[in-house]
């Protein structure tokens, strides 16, 4: 943990790799939607490190419109 403290590129080399695992770990990787996701920050020059946090983000904003969704068809049921 020192040497994350002491050596900034060491612990960027680390945050790297703890991206690309969450990547590989995560249940949507072969999702082509998160694929799309990738592809569009690489090639804005962007890294992995910034695939989570973003796809985090795309689902907090989908999310109400999800629930209001999934409200609306309740309704339209009864």
């Amino acid at each position: 943990m020192a040497r994350t403290i002491s050596d900034p590129e060491y612990l960027k080399k680390v945050r790297k790799s703890n991206s690309i695992k969450q990547y590989l770990d995560a249940p949507r990787r072969d999702d082509p939607l998160y694929q799309d996701v990738l592809n569009i920050l690489l090639e804005n020059g962007y890294g992995i490190e910034s695939w989570a946090p973003l796809c985090g983000q795309i689902l907090a904003w989908q999310m109400p419109i999800y629930l209001t969704e999934q409200d609306l068809k309740g309704l339209a049921a009864r």
